[in-house]
């Protein structure tokens, strides 16, 4: 299956210059990542797993939209503005969900369906091979994947912003340290701990939280 980091600067070029083929090619490209970053933001919301196909979906249609106002038009640039609608997408469904409690419905979905679906969408190598860790088999996958999401929604807030941004989003330290309006050495040590207290919080598993990786200047 394609994936995003199949994308080329090329591919962003001609998606935003306005070719639909190049922007339908765009959007299989960068689907399975969308999921994952939807997923990642939901990690501490259990009641809002039946929204994340939904916000998803209005994810997508926002790069969509926005593609032809792409400031940086290559892969970088993609990934920071994915990021941005993104981030943006989940905290309005929460505001929504907080204002009008009865408004959104969905039925239940649990961490196990969503990863169920998730893992169909395409492999999470930046989360688990970074680790260390290759799931031979799909169901492997899968209880990997359940496993990091929980230790992920156990964490405080800024662990799991800045875990999100690289390891999901896979931003560089200078985008993630412009996302969360801090300087570039407090981002990579923030990083740091953030990885640390991903470790501890998955010190019953036998799986191991992805290891710090350099996401350059």
């Amino acid at each position: 299956m394609a994936s995003i980091d199949a994308m080329t600067d090329e591919d962003v070029r001609r998606a935003a210059s306005g070719s639909p083929h190049d922007a339908e090619r765009l959007m299989q490209l960068v689907t399975p990542q969308v999921s994952r970053m939807v997923a990642a933001r939901l990690s501490p919301r259990s009641n809002q797993w039946h929204a994340a196909e939904e916000i998803v979906q209005e994810s997508l249609l926002a790069l969509t939209q926005g593609l032809s106002r792409l400031e940086r038009q290559d892969a970088a640039g993609l990934r920071a503005f994915l990021s941005r609608i993104v981030e943006n997408k989940v905290a309005d469904r929460l505001r929504k969900q907080q204002r009008k409690p009865g408004a959104i419905t969905g039925g239940h979905a649990s961490l196990q369906d969503a990863v169920g679906r998730l893992t169909q969408t395409g492999r999470f190598e930046h989360v688990l091979q970074a680790s260390g860790v290759s799931p031979r088999t799909a169901a492997a996958e899968a209880e990997q994947v359940e496993q990091m999401l929980t230790a992920l929604g156990r964490l405080k807030d800024e662990h799991r912003r800045v875990i999100t941004f690289a390891f999901f989003d896979q931003l560089k330290t200078a985008e993630i340290a412009e996302q969360m309006q801090i300087s570039r050495p407090a981002a990579s040590m923030l990083l740091i701990r953030a990885v640390d207290a991903l470790r501890r919080e998955m010190a019953d598993s036998d799986t191991a939280p992805p290891a710090e990786e350099e996401h350059g200047p």
